[in-house]
């Protein structure tokens, strides 16, 4: 699997929200240090990891979606 980079334009998400408050109810009961919300178009967005092309992170939602079904990519 690729390896995440910290600000990757492709995010592997794992949760999507209305609210801020809802994000990060989500971080919590996860308490995964690894995991980043992404604000984007009114939606508060959990992301799992984030990678420099399209390429990497369809290679490493798969590994992800392991753990979290339904997991997708979202461009920022």
């Amino acid at each position: 699997m690729p390896r995440p980079v910290e600000n990757g334009r492709y995010c592997v998400v794992v949760s999507s929200h209305t609210t801020e408050t809802e994000a990060r109810a989500f971080l919590k009961h996860y308490n995964n240090p690894k995991f980043g919300i992404l604000e984007k178009d009114g939606r508060y967005r959990v992301y799992a990891a984030a990678y420099a092309s399209m390429q990497e992170a369809t290679a490493g939602q798969g590994e992800i979606a392991a753990n979290y079904p339904g997991a997708w990519i979202c461009r920022r």
